[in-house]
């Protein structure tokens, strides 16, 4: 007869506790790293990196949205955050659209626009859809998701927020980007 210690469900668990320590140490670093988000942001007033983008309704070139807001959301399909920003930044979208100020949506995925798209639908992503370059993930200092950037109609970097901005937060920043007192100073 097998000693306890030598059990298969003993064996078992010595074997799994190094991954389950790890499994617990990455869920803790992850859930300290959005507390405490912030990452290499843009300083705020200065010039938004220019970046041209295939979007999934054609090009999207920042130089050439000057004069209106453009608001940047980097964001990936397997981003739990992200998912459940995007109906947020969809009604955003939606209340700016008139105005000439846009949303777009720039994935840091790997699969193509295509794949990306579907899930966006799926998402209720009423806004353009481009993939994130790797230059334009340098230059905008993506290190967490989701990440936005509102830039004001003169080019520069308005606000940056890592991790997930209330509709209210997003139209307070397009408020000032467009140099309008916000309706909490009103």
């Amino acid at each position: 007869m097998d000693h306890p210690y030598h059990s298969p469900a003993r064996r078992t668990l010595r074997a799994a506790w190094p991954w389950l320590l790890l499994a617990v140490a990455l869920g803790l670093w992850g859930i300290e790293s959005f507390q405490h988000a912030g990452g290499a942001e843009l300083p705020e007033g200065e010039p938004a990196p220019s970046v041209t983008l295939t979007t999934n309704d054609g090009e999207f070139d920042l130089e050439a949205e000057r004069g209106h807001v453009v608001v940047l959301a980097f964001w990936a399909t397997w981003c739990q955050a992200c998912r459940a920003e995007a109906p947020v930044l969809s009604r955003v979208s939606d209340r700016i659209r008139e105005s000439g100020d846009r949303v777009v949506g720039v994935s840091v995925d790997t699969m193509p626009i295509d794949e990306v798209r579907v899930a966006a639908d799926r998402l209720g992503m009423r806004y353009p859809i481009a993939l994130a370059t790797p230059d334009a993930l340098r230059r905008y200092q993506v290190e967490l998701l989701p990440t936005i950037y509102v830039i004001a109609p003169d080019g520069t970097v308005a606000r940056a927020i890592t991790g997930t901005a209330s509709e209210g937060t997003l139209l307070e920043a397009i408020e000032e980007a467009r140099g309008e007192p916000s309706a909490a100073a009103r």
